[in-house]
């Protein structure tokens, strides 16, 4: 008499092996025929910096454990991973960070300890990054990452010094920010287009 819209819950185990994975989930009950829903999905493997820091690209800087008593990744270009950034000690990296596969993410923060986690050389355009609450991602590059969830109390400081008006423009991307710090140099907020807008949730400073 009707189409009613339901929610299912698939739980997957911890032993799952990282990478995609597809199924099927047959629903049963009442009166209704079976139905087959098909899933598709992913199982993404975290790693937090709790080793060595030995730069962003090597494997040694990243353990499954907050510990830093997990083992590394077998290899940093690995599909699927997670790389969560919680040790404020061991946040000062440079060089370049070439994260590949789509299902990559870079988390910034554990949502409780105030950390800053500082881009100074440029990190693969499609890469996502979330910035959890009491964290600041500060970028200090004109290439920067996917900003994807930006929690309660994240901060986003676009940091970029430079000051050739023709070469060191940076836009800050249409989207909501919790709180926004633009510093230094030569920043343009992105506008014009029809449904584009910035938000900020709450504190806007412009140095």
């Amino acid at each position: 008499n009707g189409q009613i819209t339901k929610t299912l819950y698939v739980r997957i185990s911890n032993a799952a092996p990282s990478g995609a994975f597809t199924g099927t989930l047959t629903h049963s009950g009442g009166s209704a025929a079976d139905t087959t829903a098909i899933i598709n999905g992913a199982v993404a493997r975290h790693y937090y910096n709790t080793k060595a820091n030995l730069g962003l690209n090597n494997a040694g800087t990243w353990s499954t454990t907050t510990d830093g008593t997990g083992p590394s990744p077998a290899d940093i270009s690995d599909p699927n991973i997670v790389f969560n950034i919680i040790e404020p000690n061991n946040v000062g990296y440079t060089g370049s960070w070439n994260l590949s596969d789509v299902n990559n993410k870079i988390i910034v923060g554990d949502g409780t300890t105030p950390l800053t986690f500082v881009i100074n050389d440029p990190i693969t355009w499609s890469v996502k990054i979330d910035v959890k609450n009491n964290a600041t991602l500060k970028i200090l590059n004109k290439q920067f990452p996917v900003l994807n969830n930006l929690d309660d109390g994240s901060t986003i400081d676009f940091a970029y010094p430079g000051t050739n008006a023709n070469t060191d423009q940076v836009s800050i991307p249409s989207r909501s920010f919790y709180n926004l710090t633009l510093t230094k140099g030569i920043k343009y907020l992105c506008s014009g287009a029809t449904g584009s807008q910035i938000t900020v949730r709450n504190n806007f400073v412009a140095d």
